[in-house]
């Protein structure tokens, strides 16, 4: 395949991977467990499920005159059907970071030129300007161009099953950490972070004014309605003065333009003007310039919704010319960087209505991680439900209390999943998932050559690779079954009486039989449990209200 990083699977490791060997081959299998997965949120009171369709899936190399997947595209139409029927709402993210290999040139014996158009530059695709710094190619570029196409697929085909459409998710996330931060591609000559992070940000902010375009003239045409909305989800945690010296409140106002700013100041406009914050274009060594044109045309095609990714909160502090981040006393996840702060949440929320203006805000990611790797310990999930109790309280007092127009709150995620760089290490879900851990064939092996993302080298072999602990296996994925957490318990309290319960309420549940959905049984340390797609049906089972 064009754009493969390798001659012959499996290829070498990207040295940027935390958890060698651990891929989403497999993952939780919805593809081949959907309609179980929807009959879970049926009968947990789910009312709306926000998903990604796979570029690669609909359309393999990326580039629409290949040809398409049918099987791809009536994967979607089944789901979003059985989704419909069960009276769940579904939300469809056009790109979370699984770009078609043949829009990218990976060769890790053949590593690509910066700017070299004779061969496919994904998100970074440049010329060469006189000055020797890369200028993005923008909405002529060829990734920009495909996604339109593919965008025009999607809404043609599903768009009379789906609303509400966004068409990136995390943009800072796939061009900034994904120029050496263990995000994908993570690879040379796209390491260098003072330079391609923004070509590729540039590009992405054109893809979606591209597609933002198309939706707007399929709604003038007819085939879209006024009801139908486009939006991008951008994320943030938010940046909290150490101290209240100018210096540190700065620091901080920097760290949130720097992120949010970067993507939403062009998309949404701050008082009328549509460029990037003026603290990034006087005091980064390079950033892209927008046309007077594309301004005009980022003003004219705001965005309906603002989409926000929201998890935690650091301190942010200056001094002797540096940026310093630190978390205080702050409870921290499993992950490295989430901090727990429900007032971080409100103030953010409060910095977006402020900046932006009268747009609805939709939470569309917030969750806490953690390493619980057992049905029974993972079920008495405290810290997660101590944040989703603490993070709508405060959610709810910016709506009510300081008139923030916030309209959804959505977690992340349904279930424990494949989390990108770390593997199945971090767990995220209301479900904890039962993956059937084992052998993977197309998984990398302890033969495995390891790729230096900085150096751009074959360096040793990854030992680790072999390890099953981090490979779900392919012909044992039917019997993956999925558990309640308490988390869920009280979520689902939040669903079912609109009010918010205290978690305390929810401590006892631990005792409980495990629920479970699936097909089969799952040993735990207090026997066997047998699961089934609805076992909340003709149980004595209660959600406290």
């Amino acid at each position: 395949m064009p754009g493969s990083v390798c001659k012959s699977a499996p290829c070498p490791v990207n040295s940027a991977m935390a958890v060698k060997g651990a891929t989403g081959n497999v993952a939780n299998d919805h593809y081949h467990k959907f309609k179980d997965d929807v009959t879970a949120m049926k009968s947990m009171g789910v009312k709306y499920y926000r998903f990604s369709v796979a570029w690669p899936r609909v359309v393999p190399t990326g580039r629409v005159g290949d040809g398409v997947n049918p099987k791809g595209i009536q994967f979607y139409h089944d789901l979003l059907d059985d989704l419909i029927s069960n009276d769940i709402t579904p939300i469809i993210t056009m790109y979370h970071w699984d770009l078609p290999q043949g829009l990218m040139h990976l060769d890790f014996d053949a590593p690509a030129k910066p700017c070299d158009s004779s061969v496919a530059q994904g998100w970074y695709e440049c010329t060469m300007g006189s000055d020797g710094n890369p200028v993005p190619t923008g909405m002529e570029s060829a990734v920009a161009k495909e996604f339109e196409a593919f965008a025009q697929i999607l809404l043609k085909e599903y768009g009379s099953k789906v609303k509400a459409w966004a068409t990136f998710n995390e943009a800072w996330t796939l061009t900034y950490l994904a120029s050496g931060y263990g995000k994908a591609p993570s690879v040379q000559p796209y390491m260098e972070m003072t330079v391609w992070p923004y070509v590729a940000g540039h590009n992405v902010i054109l893809a979606h004014l591209k597609v933002t375009q198309l939706f707007r003239q399929m709604q003038q045409d007819g085939s879209l309605s006024s009801e139908h909305k486009i939006f991008i989800t951008n994320n943030q945690d938010w940046r909290e003065p150490k101290t209240d010296s100018p210096k540190d409140i700065a620091a901080a106002l920097y760290q949130v333009e720097g992120q949010l700013g970067w993507y939403c100041d062009p998309i949404f406009g701050v008082d009328g003007e549509h460029d990037y914050p003026y603290s990034m274009r006087s005091t980064l060594p390079y950033m892209p310039k927008f046309s007077d044109k594309e301004k005009a045309l980022l003003k004219s095609n705001r965005p309906d919704i603002f989409g926000l990714n929201h998890y935690g909160t650091s301190f942010v502090s200056y001094d002797d010319g540096k940026y310093t981040i630190s978390h205080g006393d702050l409870v921290q996840g499993k992950s490295t960087w989430l901090f727990r702060a429900a007032w971080g949440y409100r103030k953010l929320l409060n910095w977006v209505s402020n900046r932006y203006g009268d747009i609805p805000i939709w939470g569309t990611e917030s969750g806490w991680s953690d390493g619980l790797d057992t049905a029974l310990s993972s079920k008495q999930d405290s810290g997660r439900m101590t944040y989703y109790h603490s993070y709508i309280y405060e959610m709810n007092n910016a709506i009510h209390q300081d008139g923030v127009k916030m309209e959804s709150f959505m977690s992340w995620s349904l279930m424990d999943n494949f989390e990108w760089e770390m593997g199945y290490s971090e767990r995220f879900g209301c479900l904890w998932n039962e993956f059937q851990w084992g052998l993977d064939p197309n998984a990398p092996t302890k033969e495995s050559l390891i790729h230096n993302a900085y150096s751009g080298r074959l360096e040793g072999k990854c030992d680790k690779c072999e390890e099953p602990s981090v490979k779900p296996r392919a012909e044992s994925a039917d019997g993956q079954t999925r558990h309640m957490k308490n988390s869920l318990l009280m979520l689902m309290a939040v669903w079912k009486t609109n009010t918010l319960p205290t978690p305390q309420d929810f401590a006892a549940a631990a005792s409980v039989p495990s629920i479970c959905f699936g097909h089969g049984t799952y040993q735990t340390e207090i026997g066997p449990v047998q699961c089934s797609p609805d076992p909340l049906t003709g149980q004595k089972f209660t959600v406290p209200a």
